[in-house]
């Protein structure tokens, strides 16, 4: 019979099997550790992503709320409130660059899909992006009686609320915006 081979007395080390079984361990432990990292920066770079597409909402919010606040049919501008086939045309007041408001056109309006303000003379802002279908709908007065209208052009009053809604891929969004800051 042949007798198992044993350690000399004295001598020190490890045997291959164990430095074998120590590797894969070690091994194993790096690669899931490696998994775990990969999995946690996949989370953080979707995180952000959605952040700067939240961001960019709100402040398309924000800029169709500021302007749809300052929007004027005095007689001083004598300019109506109009509506389009690709958006809505108005006169409002917005701050000027030297922090006065003055009287501005503001465009907001469908432009290669994308949903789109202007303020002349400024670069134009893009509110949403990949717009499919937008409808724009006019509150014409407050009450239980009031309607929603399909157009609007007056040069002697504004509509209550102006109602958008987006169609971005298979999700409808609508905007409701009161005009000239009214609750």
């Amino acid at each position: 019979m042949s007798a198992v081979p044993t350690r000399a007395a004295g001598s020190s080390g490890f045997t291959l099997v164990e430095v074998m079984v120590a590797l894969m361990i070690g091994t194993m432990t790096v690669t899931l550790a490696f998994q775990l990292f990969r999995g946690i920066d996949d989370a953080i770079r979707a995180l952000r992503a959605r952040d700067v597409i939240h961001t960019r909402e709100v402040n398309a919010r924000r800029w169709l709320a500021f302007a749809f606040a300052g929007v004027d049919v005095t007689p001083t501008t004598g300019a109506p409130v109009e509506s389009s086939a690709d958006g809505i045309h108005f006169v409002g007041w917005t701050q000027a660059p030297d922090g006065w408001a003055e009287a501005n056109q503001i465009d907001v309006q469908l432009t290669d899909g994308d949903l789109v303000g202007r303020i002349a003379g400024r670069s134009p802002v893009r509110l949403v992006a990949g717009v499919d279908t937008m409808v724009v709908d006019f509150l014409d007065r407050r009450g239980a009686d009031a309607t929603w209208l399909s157009s609007w052009a007056s040069t002697i009053i504004a509509p209550v609320a102006v109602r958008f809604r987006l169609v971005v891929g298979d999700t409808i969004d609508t905007l409701l915006l009161s005009v000239g800051g009214g609750a």
